[in-house]
C-alpha cells in the first residue's frame, strides 16, 4: 500500500463519517410546530345622525397543534403558580 492509497483511504473514511453524522443529525433534528391564523374582513362601520352607531370588530382565529396548546396551557397555569 502506497502513501497515496493511505491518504485516499483516510479521506474516504472522513467523508463517510461526515455523511453518517449528517444523516444522524438530519433524523434527530427538531420538528417545527405550526400555528395557523385566519382573519375575517372588516365589517362596515355604521354611522347614524349622532356619529358612529356600530363598529364591526375584526375576528382573528388561531389554530395550534395539541403539543403547542399543551405547552401554552402549562405556561399559563402551572409555571408561575405559587411563586
Amino acid at each position: 500500500m502506497t502513501i497515496l492509497a493511505g491518504w485516499r483511504a483516510a479521506i474516504f473514511v472522513l467523508v463517510l463519517m461526515g455523511a453518517v453524522g449528517g444523516w444522524v443529525w438530519y433524523k434527530n433534528r427538531a420538528v417545527p410546530h405550526y400555528v395557523t391564523c385566519a382573519a375575517t374582513g372588516l365589517g362596515i362601520t355604521e354611522y347614524g345622525d349622532e356619529g358612529i352607531s356600530s363598529i364591526k370588530p375584526r375576528v382573528v382565529q388561531f389554530s395550534v397543534c395539541g403539543c403547542v396548546a399543551d405547552a401554552l396551557n402549562f405556561a399559563r397555569e402551572g409555571a408561575g403558580a405559587g411563586t
